[in-house]
Parts: C-alpha cells; structure tokens; sequence
C-alpha cells in the first residue's frame, strides 16, 4: 500500500544505519529529485535551488574530499570520531549536495529592488522545503536519508 504525504512525514528520520543499497534505482532517484526541483515553490518562481546527485565513485570521492578537508581542520588527537561518521556517510547508496544559485537569487534582487533584501532568505527557504521534500519523497519510496549540514 502507498504510504501518504502526511504518513511519509510523520515516518521520516534520520537514518543513521547507511547502506549502499536502494530500494529504487539511480533513474528513479534522480527523476524524482527534478520533479521537485521543478514542483517546490519559490519566491516570484525564482527557482534557485539547484541540486548535485551523486553516485558511485562521484559519491565516494566526494566523501573522500570532505575527510581530507576535516582532517586538516580537527585536531589528530579528536578526529577519530570525526573519522567514523564520515566513514559512515561514505557508506551509503548516494549524495545529494543542495545550493543556491547566487546569480538568479541577486537577479531578480536587481529586477525587484523593492524585495532585494529579502531574496536571499527566500532562497533560503525554498531551499529548505526542497530538502523537505525530497527526503520525504525519498522515505515514501522506502529510502532512508540522512540530511548533514556542512560547508
């Protein structure tokens, strides 16, 4: 049976127990990432948030960037934890990197100039809700998530 919208949100966690299996495959995966791209809403339609999906060995070099670039930044003798949970995202089926594209948010800051200090935290949110999204999307596909916050 097809969970619900509101069944699917209630359900969703963190998975913390990444695995690089899936339930769907990548084509699945990414159509239903452009769907929302396409679907969530943003302010005047902007649509700035963009999304990287990444597989395989995109997805563990990745992994392997962000372990570089912490183990310059946290002390050897602290990184051992640091170590394990990136290991452990290192893990999983796939990455989804999110972002704003900069230039259309400051585009229509310009066109708007009424709005344009509010652009940027418009940008921000419908940012937000696009992650919302696709990790629930994700959950009523039966697909775990884990949504990390780093720069």
């Amino acid at each position: 049976m097809k969970k619900t919208f509101l069944s699917s949100i209630h359900e969703r966690r963190s998975v913390y127990s990444i695995t690089n299996t899936s339930p769907i495959p990548k084509n699945k995966i990414v159509a239903l990432i452009e769907m929302l791209l396409e679907d969530v809403p943003s302010a005047f339609n902007c649509q700035s948030a963009r999304v990287l999906v990444l597989f395989e060995q995109a997805h563990k070099n990745f992994w392997d960037i962000v372990m570089r670039t912490l183990r310059e930044r946290v002390p050897a003798e602290k990184f051992a934890p640091t170590e394990a949970k990136i290991n452990s995202f290192a893990a999983g089926y796939g990455t989804i990197l999110y972002f704003d594209d900069e230039g259309i948010t400051e585009t229509f800051a310009s066109n708007f100039p009424t709005y344009a200090a509010n652009f940027k935290t418009w940008a921000d949110q419908a940012n937000g809700m696009l992650q919302f999204a696709i990790w629930t999307a994700l959950e009523e596909e039966g697909l775990g998530a884990n949504l990390q916050h780093y720069n």
